[in-house]
């Protein structure tokens, strides 16, 4: 179990690094694209900011930078001044047309972590998660409901047999398989 825990986390870790790169291709596009708007062949820098992917971002955390990429990409307009033809379109993604956009590829991307990711994992996080002090039920029940949508049980739903044979209830079990 530690050992699928350290390859979800490398390939995680790649995505994430090259979820990165395609982001600092869009600012790079935007910004040639931006200082050729008025017909010349010069360059010119432009001062545009650059959203970059945390370096330390698991798959919790990526939801909200992918909203906050999705905002990004809004008010910069990236969308309508580049083409999606970066390193992440040539990487692991296969990607049939050069025009997709944006959320076609983070989708693209959950899609691949979700098939990558052992869904155990997910499973033992929401049965150890407890309300922490201070947090409102709202965001409470929340976090519950986005933990639950990754657990695989609407694919597989008599997965509670596979939970309860890795010892979700029983310590040594679960350190026998390396799960704490």
């Amino acid at each position: 179990m530690k050992e699928m825990k350290e390859e979800a986390k490398k390939r995680e870790d790649q995505l994430m690094r090259q979820l990165q790169e395609q982001a600092q291709y869009f600012a790079a596009a935007l910004q040639r694209n931006r200082g050729n708007a008025g017909g010349s062949t010069k360059s010119k820098k432009m001062d545009v900011p650059v959203l970059k992917c945390p370096e330390d971002i698991n798959l919790a955390d990526f939801r909200d930078w992918q909203q906050r990429f999705a905002d990004y990409t809004e008010v910069q307009k990236i969308m309508e001044e580049c083409t999606l033809s970066g390193p992440l379109v040539n990487g692991i993604l296969e990607i049939d047309d050069r025009k997709d956009d944006i959320n076609d590829i983070i989708k693209k991307i959950l899609h691949y972590i979700r098939e990558h990711r052992n869904p155990l994992l997910d499973r033992k996080e929401f049965l150890e998660r407890n309300q922490h002090a201070g947090e409102s039920i709202d965001v409470y029940y929340s976090a519950l409901k986005s933990i639950d949508e990754s657990c695989g049980y609407d694919v597989n739903p008599s997965c509670k047999v596979c939970d309860d044979s890795c010892g979700h209830g029983d310590e040594l079990q679960q350190e026998r398989l390396g799960l704490n």
